[in-house]
């Protein structure tokens, strides 16, 4: 396991410098120049050639590339165009949010899909089967704009019981209570889209299982229906099922970025938007490796869970 786990961090290595330029490709080539944002509308030519001198915009991009790389290698992840702080120390600031909104939204989700999922199966073809399933269907195909617009309305408009975003209340204490109350919208979306998707695999890998023999036969010996689907059925069911998860967190970092977006949540995904209308290349050069990264983690995580579920499994 330790020699696979080494071998996947090794193959990591070029999969992110592939991400990065790629990146920084895109972001170059995009319409839009940073220094129409720097400087004043009747800006005199010297005045845009040192703005674009400042920023290290008047070198070729290859150039501009290897000089990013090279201080990447070094630690330094460059200024920010337009508030001209370290982007490391920006990152910092913002990353503590977006980890408290993506895990709790993750844990939520998933208490909420894997009982449901598991009933659905056990009550196959019965309305309660019917009604989650629509229901997963339901929270799968509504998209998060529209459903954190439609709380904010409801729960933050008309009844004014939750604030309508933002990490605490101007001027508030921000207490612990504070933030729950600023986190339940946000939370609700993300988990609306994971707990949808995750209550379909659930139901289907249960389904499976509850027709192996060895179930029956667990059946037939009068073991405790709960026992039966908890440490038997539900233990075999988990492979797909982790599977999932994997492919949660890429979904979950583009979800993020809306979600935090409606709810002005001083999170990454918010920087990002920001730093799009700014053009701040730097900054949006940072939040895509740290996004790679957070998916390459995500994905290892995954295949060292299937050998913790399933011991059989082994890796060269």
């Amino acid at each position: 396991m330790k020699k696979y786990i080494v071998k996947r961090l090794v193959i990591a290595v070029p999969v992110l410098f592939m991400v990065s330029i790629f990146s920084f490709l895109i972001i170059n080539l995009a319409p839009g120049n940073p220094v129409d944002l720097y400087v004043a509308p009747d800006a005199t030519s010297e005045q845009i050639e040192a703005t674009k001198t400042a920023l290290g915009l008047n070198q070729p991009l290859p150039v501009q590339y290897i000089k990013w790389i090279t201080n990447l290698i070094q630690g330094n992840l460059g200024f920010s165009y337009s508030t001209r702080q370290p982007v490391t120390a920006i990152l910092f600031s913002r990353v503590s949010p977006t980890l408290q909104l993506m895990g709790i939204s993750l844990i939520v989700g998933y208490l909420v899909a894997i009982p449901l999922g598991i009933y659905s199966a056990v009550k196959k073809n019965t309305w309660v089967d019917y009604f989650i399933t629509s229901s997963s269907f339901l929270g799968v195909s509504v998209p998060n704009f529209f459903l954190g617009l439609g709380l904010i309305y409801i729960f933050a408009l008309q009844l004014a019981w939750l604030p309508t975003g933002g990490m605490q209340i101007l001027g508030g204490n921000g207490g612990v209570l504070e933030r729950i109350q600023h986190l339940i919208l946000p939370v609700i979306v993300l988990a609306t889209s994971i707990s949808g998707n995750m209550i379909r695999y659930v139901r289907s890998s249960m389904i499976d299982v509850l027709g192996e023999n060895y179930l029956r036969t667990a059946t037939a010996k009068g073991l405790k229906t709960r026992d039966i689907l908890t440490k038997h059925g539900f233990r075999n069911a988990l492979i797909p099922i982790i599977t999932v998860i994997g492919m949660d967190i890429p979904k979950l970092i583009g979800g993020a970025v809306v979600t935090e977006q409606i709810f002005q949540w001083p999170g990454l995904g918010q920087l990002m938007i920001t730093s799009i209308n700014s053009r701040d290349y730097p900054v949006l050069m940072a939040i895509n490796l740290l996004s790679a990264i957070a998916v390459l983690v995500a994905n290892i995580s995954t295949d060292i869970l299937y050998a913790v579920v399933d011991p059989r499994i082994k890796y060269d």
